[in-house]
């Protein structure tokens, strides 16, 4: 009898076992099928992921690493970071750091990660850093204008500062507390386009383009080139060495597919922290095929940011008669006409314009373009009279008395 009933027992036991491994497989079909993110882990049960750095608790400034420490049974697949609730990147491979500038404000930052395993489990964590506290603030939130005026295609010289307005969204006229006729040092990010397409002859007319502008520089500027396809195929650092910057040049090889979005957005980040007049210019048909990040997260960062972006547009039978139609592996033909519109948004709203490349030779005149057109704009700067503290774009607008054609940054972050 005692043998029967070890032997039931053990039955039971093993009953009990094949309906719990069949209920995990169930679980783990559901989570392949839906790939929602996990719960939080319930209290007095350690997280799965750890962000080590920044440190919580200690203020972030400038550029920082986002790391990660994963306790995770199995090796993670992917991992997402958010800052302040815009995506900053995703990194596919250890060590789960990534790269980001936060920039100098004294603001409070939140981190947050997102991973995924092989089987498409999904966990997350959040991690702070607060602002620096202080017994006394001082409001200043000046705003820099860079404004370009021309007459017939030419720069318009010998303006004074009563010759310009500032007009806010609802209409008020801002006072301009400072005013610059002459130039300032410029950092530049050249940022080209590198992918398959620029094979050849292409590739080599964006070098002499990249040469031409250098050349047009000053000993107190400061320039960096990246190359990009679908991933950042070489950067250099900003530097004032021409010939640094042409010993860089050498060692391109066009490949891979066009990721515009992500390598604007690494561009803005880089000017983030640089001083002086802040630009990019853009070489690319500007068909993105290959970005994780929408141009809507880009468009977010530009209008933080103080950078003008020149977009050097390589002109193709699909964007020679506007935005145009095509279906990529990311994203159909209506998302990507948007991204399309949205570039042109960024460039517009930064102050800066579309110089249309119709033929290779054309390149290296419109770099010189860029930098000559740089080289003769109007620094306004106001203290705007309202203080909203919405973190909302505000729209301006520049006017200059007499006819004359101007542009500018159209809005700020309040």
């Amino acid at each position: 009898m005692e043998m029967e009933t070890r032997s039931v027992m053990s039955r039971t036991r093993s009953l009990a076992s094949w309906f719990t491994a069949c209920a995990a497989l169930a679980g783990g079909a559901h989570l392949l099928a839906a790939a929602k993110p996990a719960s939080p882990a319930p209290k007095g049960k350690p997280a799965v992921l750890e962000i080590v750095s920044p440190r919580p608790g200690s203020p972030a400034f400038g550029e920082v690493d986002i790391a990660v420490r994963s306790k995770a049974s199995m090796p993670l697949a992917w991992v997402d970071f958010y800052v302040d609730g815009q995506k900053a990147g995703r990194v596919s491979s250890p060590p789960w750091k990534l790269h980001f500038d936060v920039g100098q404000s004294n603001l409070a930052h939140q981190f947050k990660v997102v991973a995924s395993d092989p089987l498409g489990n999904t966990f997350d964590a959040v991690s702070s850093t607060p602002k620096i506290a202080s017994d006394m603030s001082f409001d200043v939130r000046l705003q820099q204008l860079f404004v370009s005026v021309s007459s017939n295609n030419q720069p318009v010289h010998g303006l004074k500062a009563d010759d310009f307005e500032i007009v806010d969204d609802r209409g008020n006229r801002e006072p301009i507390s400072n005013f610059q006729g002459g130039d300032l040092p410029l950092s530049a990010v050249l940022l080209l386009d590198s992918s398959e397409s620029m094979k050849g002859a292409p590739l080599q007319a964006a070098l002499a383009g990249v040469r031409a502008f250098v050349q047009r520089t000053r000993p107190e500027d400061e320039t960096m080139v990246a190359f990009f396809s679908d991933r950042l195929l070489g950067a250099t650092a900003f530097t004032k060495d021409d010939a640094a910057l042409e010993r860089a040049l050498g060692d391109v090889q066009a490949q891979g597919g066009t990721a515009v979005n992500d390598h604007l957005y690494y561009a803005l980040n880089r000017l983030q922290p640089r001083l002086g007049r802040r630009v990019i210019v853009l070489l690319s048909d500007g068909l993105d095929v290959s970005s994780q990040l929408d141009m809507e997260q880009v468009l977010w960062r530009a209008r933080r940011s103080q950078a003008m972006v020149y977009w050097l547009r390589l002109e193709t039978e699909d964007n020679k008669t506007g935005a145009p139609m095509y279906i990529s592996s990311w994203r159909g033909a209506a998302d990507n006409q948007r991204q399309f519109q949205l570039l042109e948004q960024v460039v517009k709203e930064s102050g800066g314009r579309i110089l249309g490349i119709h033929q290779l030779a054309e390149i290296d005149d419109a770099f010189r373009q860029v930098v000559d057109e740089l080289r003769q704009q109007y620094v306004l700067a106001f203290q705007p009279r309202e203080t909203r503290n919405d973190g909302k774009w505000h729209p301006l607008e520049v006017k200059v008395h007499g006819d004359f054609a101007v542009r500018s940054r159209t809005g700020f972050i309040d």
